[in-house]
């Protein structure tokens, strides 16, 4: 649950918010990865697939976001992964 407070001077739609002033309109972006945690099944074949579609779209949206570290990549895919992916570590 994200928690924000707000002045008389800004508003809020979606994942964006404006702030404006006197003389200044100013737009805030807030961009956040879209990933589930990865799940495994019993059939060995469905989660080799499902782990190549996981991956690619991660990897996409590390090129929407621009993420290029391989470190940062690496604890992304950990976070976002979930505790199967953290337990592999």
């Amino acid at each position: 649950m994200k928690l924000s407070t707000m002045s008389d001077n800004e508003t809020e739609t979606g994942t964006s918010k404006m702030i404006t002033g006197l003389n200044s309109n100013v737009g805030i972006i807030s961009r956040q990865l879209n990933v589930r945690p990865f799940e495994t099944t019993q059939n060995r074949d469905e989660t080799a697939n499902r782990w190549k579609k996981w991956l690619q779209n991660v990897e996409r949206q590390f090129r929407y976001f621009g993420i290029t570290e391989p470190d940062i990549k690496k604890d992304r895919l950990i976070i976002y992964g979930g505790q199967t992916l953290a337990d592999l570590e």
